[in-house]
């Protein structure tokens, strides 16, 4: 009993002192997975268009040009984008849609077009100096106008970043319902000038979406013997006009992962340092931690606050802090073990400790190159 006792005491920080780490790490991983976890009911639907279902409705093809880009913003989940837009009907949907609205020609003001991600400066609407309708052979008419805005984005899952694909969307739809006017994408002629670049960025292309789009709700209009539950709104014609973007592999890799690795250099070097320099054994792997935080706040300040979930660089990081806490424990109790030591024992002490630090070296070298591979896939 009194060999257990003695035992107990020699190890009780050590043990404490894995057991709190343990449970930090535990924390963190719980703390993820249930902000993941939601409980709120949807209440829009986005589907796709069933062309099918529609007939003798007005309909309009529009088209969309995007001359410049700039101003994104990711932690504001902002972009600014100017360019042109244009309709074309023909003379029946112009005929139908006369009959409809009392003699109304159709313009983008009559038939209420506006971007639902737009963000007008000033109060500004959307659509800047349309021109006058033009006759085109065929019976069909056009319309175009410029537009200039700054547009929210979707919601853009950062879990790979920084090797993560996003969208830049701009979507156009009517403010009446699909039974008085259907709109249709022009694929053919709907682009994105070259002179569109972001730095650090490289373009994939121009993704287009017809959706139907409803909510759940009658827009305060009751009726009599209506239930107290909303039901959903007819459905709304909706165009999305998606910029694909994908990052760099090049410029990441310098800016991100090569401080990072520098780091965890240091630490495997302060591995294999002697230990008549112990002070340095110590305090390097110490200050790699300070200097992980720092590099982790510096790439934070570049996304969204308040991320629900961890991102790939964070799994990285959190490995890496992992490792040099291991390396920084570890140093401790060799020094401790060789300077605690007696004269007679203390060389064959530092003898196995350097052969202990040694393969911790190589088991961390292994894990670092295995464990983004790993977490990856994860």
């Amino acid at each position: 009993m009194h060999r257990l006792r003695r035992i107990f005491k020699s190890y009780f920080h050590r043990v404490f002192l894995i057991l709190f780490l343990g449970s930090l790490i535990t924390v963190f991983v719980i703390g993820s997975r249930i902000d993941l976890v939601s409980t709120r009911a949807p209440r829009e639907i986005y589907r796709s268009a069933d062309l099918g279902s529609v007939e003798d409705v007005p309909q309009l093809t529009l088209g969309l040009f995007v001359g410049k880009l700039y101003d994104v913003d990711h932690a504001k989940g902002t972009f600014f984008a100017d360019g042109g837009i244009w309709g074309t009907w023909d003379d029946a949907s112009d005929e139908l849609w006369r009959q409809s609205r009392s003699g109304r020609s159709m313009s983008f003001e009559s038939m209420g077009i506006y971007s639902s991600n737009a963000i007008s400066k000033s109060g500004g609407d959307f659509i800047k100096r349309p021109t006058e309708k033009v006759s085109l052979e065929g019976g069909k008419s056009w319309l175009a106008a410029d537009f200039s805005s700054s547009f929210k984005m979707h919601q853009i899952d950062y879990r790979k970043f920084p090797f993560e694909d996003f969208h830049l969307p701009v979507v156009l739809t009517t403010r009446y319902a699909v039974r008085s006017l259907l709109l249709l994408p022009d694929q053919r002629d709907s682009l994105v000038a070259d002179s569109v670049s972001l730095p650090g960025y490289r373009f994939v292309g121009l993704k287009q979406k017809n959706m139907f789009h409803q909510a759940k709700t009658s827009w305060g209009i009751v009726k009599p013997g209506d239930s107290d539950t909303a039901t959903w709104s007819s459905p709304y014609s909706t165009l999305q006009w998606e910029l694909h973007f994908r990052r760099a592999i090049g410029p990441s890799f310098v800016r991100l992962f090569l401080p990072l690795a520098s780091a965890m250099a240091a630490v495997l070097f302060s591995l294999i340092a002697s230990f008549k320099v112990a002070t340095q054994k110590i305090s390097i792997p110490a200050s790699i931690l300070l200097v992980l935080a720092v590099l982790q706040d510096r790439w934070h300040n570049s996304l969204p606050s308040g991320l629900k979930y961890f991102t790939y660089m964070d799994e990285l990081f959190m490995f890496a802090y992992l490792m040099t806490m291991v390396v920084l424990v570890h140093s401790v109790y060799c020094v401790n073990r060789c300077y605690g030591a007696s004269e007679d024992i203390r060389p064959e002490v530092a003898i196995q400790m350097r052969h202990d630090q040694r393969l911790l070296a190589s088991f961390i070298s292994a894990a670092l190159l295995i464990a983004p591979f790993v977490l990856w896939f994860v």
